[in-house]
């Protein structure tokens, strides 16, 4: 692969987790009166139905959203490490560029 395609992925990956880390912290934060009054205001059945199963398992919501995020943050770290490899042009990473991409 290219070193754009490396750095491409490493931005989408990027853009990924960061928007599951947002979501993660909604939901610790989010209060149960507030998560009702917001699926009150739709007022849909589907979205009071989803509501009522997030209210009924919230940290369960928070793992399943936290493990693609940590998939994400590695494949983050990966392509960083790839990308420094194909800028520098070697054959295979070393631990110089294994450093370098994890400090980018």
């Amino acid at each position: 692969m290219t070193a754009e395609a490396w750095l491409g992925i490493a931005v989408v990956a990027l853009a990924m987790g960061s928007l599951l880390s947002c979501l993660i912290q909604s939901l610790k934060d989010v209060s149960k009166t507030a998560l009702e009054d917001l699926a009150s205001v739709r007022n849909q059945p589907g979205a009071r139905a989803r509501v009522d199963r997030i209210l009924q398992d919230p940290e369960g919501h928070v793992a399943a959203a936290a493990l693609p995020r940590t998939v994400c943050n590695l494949a983050v770290a990966i392509a960083m490490v790839m990308w420094v490899q194909a800028m520098r042009g070697v054959a295979a990473a070393t631990w110089v560029e294994v450093l370098i991409g994890a400090l980018a």
